[in-house]
């Protein structure tokens, strides 16, 4: 069973933990299966939860009910990888995550509890506007997606259309600062709804 390790140094950069990483290889489809760590983790977590800050990268790994979930944010990126595991430690399910937001972009794959790939489902085809269509809208609207109240969303509800929601600060005027929310339909770009919400000044 070959395996890899990966130097991690932890948030307060006064430590450094050897963690392996296995990587089973199916013989049968030559396939990789990925699988978390599990006594390491039980090993350097903190209730639930552990962080290391890499060269590039910043690294979550937190345990929940049905299993495990590790967060890889490069830095300058704006997507996260987010894998999560079976109790097992087995691969779950993997693909790109907003980091002001959450939803789940491009293809994400599906595994079973033995951790071989069960199906794909790309989360972009529904939307011909797309996510360059969305950065064009927010610097045409000069929104600093920086910003804390900056905040895109993507949803559906039975029986309406797919939408952006897209929340951020305005410019200030002589009125002061507004939070604006826009919703825009997913396949023209439209806006279909708008809201503002006046910030309280200091």
């Amino acid at each position: 069973m070959p395996c890899f390790t990966i130097m991690l140094t932890d948030c307060n950069g006064q430590t450094k933990q050897n963690i392996k990483r296995d990587a089973l290889t199916d013989t049968k489809n030559s396939e990789m299966k990925e699988k978390f760590d599990v006594e390491a983790f039980n090993k350097h977590q903190q209730s639930n939860s552990y962080e290391v800050d890499l060269k590039d990268s910043h690294v979550s790994q937190f345990s929940y009910a049905d299993g495990y979930v590790e967060e890889i944010t490069s830095k300058g990126q704006l997507f996260k990888r987010t894998k999560d595991f079976y109790k097992n430690g087995n691969i779950k399910q993997q693909g790109l995550t907003f980091i002001k937001g959450e939803f789940m972009k491009g293809i994400w794959q599906f595994f079973d509890s033995s951790g071989n790939l069960s199906h794909e489902i790309d989360y972009d085809s529904r939307y011909k506007f797309t996510w360059d269509d969305v950065q064009r809208f927010l610097r045409e609207n000069r929104v600093n997606i920086q910003d804390v109240n900056t905040n895109i969303t993507r949803s559906w509800k039975q029986g309406e259309e797919w939408v952006w929601v897209i929340t951020y600060k305005t410019t200030p005027d002589k009125n002061g600062n507004y939070i604006r929310t826009v919703t825009l339909n997913g396949n023209s770009g439209k806006i279909q709804k708008e809201e503002w919400t006046r910030l309280q000044r200091n």
